[in-house]
């Protein structure tokens, strides 16, 4: 019963409130000049709930809002119990207090309570009836101000490994002078004499602080969406997939250039990778009806093409990287991404 209140409650534009109070769950949505709050306790999960504990949590969600600005904070107590007298006893003089009972799916207003909270009387009575799937995963916890606290499991891991050792290569780049391009530089020459480990380390290697600067805006930008839509499993296959793509594009087009006997200088960066995931977030984009995260098919799409043009303009960038990255991600997505069917649209908070 509970956990149907979740997501319907979820649905109707609530978030979900950290509290450090477990007998009881907290949500909250706000509206012009004032916020609606909604304390939900399972008796059937905690029998030793009290009218103290009760009206303790109302007060402190009450002065926690308050304490953000808000003039008005508008509270209702939903009791969750199968012995609905034994929930009622649990009623002080707030009016707002309702019983839900488990064993009926039935709504209780007992005597001299409101009859109804913003229309929720209806709504309830609809949920409890309606169709749920058990298997829909809870929203997570967000503070006061909205913003959404992160699990352990929502961070986005893969990505803050790759941002931090870029940071960190490039440092020891500055320290050590050419040691580290020498070794990790992409060249074809070095590839075929049996250093494949190039294809890697290229991606870590920046030229300078723009070029790194640049990089990894871009990265923190794309990559944590990317990663929150995909999970960090397939994230790492999509990161390192793109990057050995373009690492493979860019030493074909070596190649080509060893072949007519051109100069060969190498290639760094993480702009490879970095298109793949641009590549990915169309996809994703696209099969989540142009909008994913507050970004848009539109605006993901002006800025591939944006650093597109920027790289054909510019001399000395290597392209071939960047279009094998870019069609690798799209492919790679096309292949391992899954749209999440039970995602609410309700529940989009900020971070």
């Amino acid at each position: 019963m509970k956990k149907r209140l979740f997501y319907f409650l979820g649905q109707d534009g609530f978030f979900r409130m950290n509290t450090t109070v477990p007998e009881f769950t907290v949500f909250f949505k706000k509206e012009t000049g004032f916020v609606s709050t909604v304390i939900l306790a399972d008796l059937d999960e905690n029998p030793y709930v009290t009218t103290d504990q009760m009206i303790s949590v109302r007060n402190k969600v009450k002065w926690k809002f308050i304490d953000q600005g808000m003039q008005e904070v508008h509270t209702i107590v939903l009791v969750i119990s199968e012995d609905v007298d034994r929930a009622v006893l649990l009623k002080d003089d707030n009016p707002f207090f309702w019983v839900i009972d488990s064993k009926q799916s039935e709504l209780i207003i007992p005597a001299d309570s409101a009859e109804d909270f913003y229309g929720m009387k209806g709504s309830i009575e609809t949920w409890l009836r309606a169709d749920f799937d058990q298997s829909v995963s809870e929203d997570g916890y967000y503070q006061a101000d909205g913003r959404q606290i992160k699990s352990f499991k929502q961070q986005p891991l893969v990505n803050h490994f790759v941002f931090i050792t870029n940071v960190i290569v490039f440092t020891l780049c500055t320290l050590t002078g050419d040691l580290l391009y020498n070794y990790g530089r992409l060249t074809i020459q070095d590839v075929t004499n049996g250093e494949w480990y190039r294809v890697i380390t290229c991606l870590f290697l920046h030229g300078n602080v723009t070029h790194i600067a640049s990089n990894m805006m871009m990265l923190f930008l794309l990559g944590n969406v990317v990663e929150k839509e995909m999970g960090h499993f397939k994230y790492f296959i999509l990161y390192f997939g793109s990057g050995l793509a373009a690492s493979g594009a860019s030493l074909y087009l070596q190649s080509v250039h060893l072949a007519l006997g051109e100069e060969v200088v190498g290639s760094i960066g993480a702009s490879g990778a970095i298109f793949g995931i641009m590549g990915a977030f169309l996809w994703i984009l696209i099969r989540n009806h142009g909008r994913a995260s507050n970004m848009s098919f539109v605006r993901v799409l002006f800025l591939v093409c944006y650093c597109l043009f920027g790289g054909l303009t510019e001399a000395r960038i290597d392209n071939a990287a960047h279009f094998g990255g870019l069609f690798a991600g799209i492919l790679i997505a096309v292949l391992i991404y899954r749209k999440n069917k039970h995602k609410k649209g309700a529940v989009t908070g900020e971070d």
